[in-house]
């Protein structure tokens, strides 16, 4: 019975893995669509034509991200420069048009 039971959790994470995905695209406010600031909450990611929201945990990731890292998207310090897109990885499973983000990196 325990055998059952190990290989049936084995199962079920090993399915969690498998239906992870990968999206690297635009890093966009999603109040506005458009470049977020170190003052963002609620992040979007652009791939091709596509918006897709980040979940809490990802707005989080992305906040604590745009806080700490030195990345293109610094329009705090200088509002009236040029706008640059913040280009992110972003790891997870999609629900709908909602990314259950596991991991986030600004490139």
């Amino acid at each position: 019975m325990l055998r059952i039971v190990t290989l049936a959790g084995l199962l079920v994470f090993g399915t969690a893995l498998a239906s992870a995905e990968t999206w690297t695209g635009k890093l966009l406010d999603a109040d506005c669509s458009c470049m977020p600031t170190k003052s963002t909450r609620e992040f979007a990611l652009q791939v091709a034509a596509k918006l897709l929201k980040l979940d809490d945990a990802g707005n989080r990731k992305a906040a604590q991200a745009m806080k700490e890292g030195a990345n293109s998207a610094n329009r705090d310090a200088a509002p009236n420069a040029q706008e640059t897109q913040v280009v992110a990885k972003v790891e997870g499973t999609l629900s709908g048009d909602e990314i259950q983000v596991s991991s986030l990196e600004l490139q």
